[in-house]
């Protein structure tokens, strides 16, 4: 890194951002432009992906197995599936407002965190279930995938919520491409 500084225009109020190590893409999420931005890293040159208007999309996440952008709504109940290829999407209803989300590329799921309960998307059949939990206002997600953990920030109950999953196996061909330093 050279310490250069450059600014990317997107739409208005960039409140998330992902990225795609092997694309060399971020994708940026803006509340107020009702848009996702993929940013490509060699050019820094733009491409909108135009969301549902009033939709407010607050979140974002990258499925490396998939190819696909999550997106959340902060309006509607609801998230978009996103290709970044064709930049097309489809929207589900979620089972409310998403106030985080991580995706396990190992497993192909993706958990949201919803006010009291702890949401479980396939990465394929994008089937939800949602779980509960002891906390108060599930704010925030951080997933250890190689050891199948899930740790949730409760807002108000000051607390972390650990949601240890079965060890599952991680496929060889992804647990040798690992750099574990």
């Amino acid at each position: 890194v050279d310490h250069s500084v450059t600014h990317v225009p997107v739409a208005a109020y960039p409140t998330a951002l992902a990225n795609d190590e092997k694309g060399n893409r971020i994708f940026v999420a803006s509340i107020l432009g009702d848009a996702m931005t993929i940013i490509i890293g060699s050019t820094n040159a733009t491409q909108p992906v135009p969301m549902p208007a009033g939709s407010h999309p607050n979140r974002v996440a990258y499925n490396a197995t998939q190819k696909r952008v999550y997106v959340t709504f902060q309006v509607g109940n609801a998230l978009a599936i996103v290709n970044p290829g064709n930049r097309t999407f489809q929207t589900l209803p979620t089972f409310s407002y998403v106030m985080d989300m991580v995706v396990d590329k190992f497993r192909n799921k993706v958990y949201l965190a919803y006010q009291n309960h702890l949401g479980v998307m396939d990465g394929v059949t994008h089937v939800q279930t949602t779980h509960p939990h002891a906390g108060n206002v599930l704010f925030s997600l951080a997933l250890n995938a190689l050891t199948n953990v899930l740790y949730g920030g409760n807002l108000m109950s000051n607390d972390v919520t650990v949601f240890a999953g079965p060890p599952g196996a991680i496929p060889w061909t992804v647990f040798k491409g690992l750099a574990l330093h």
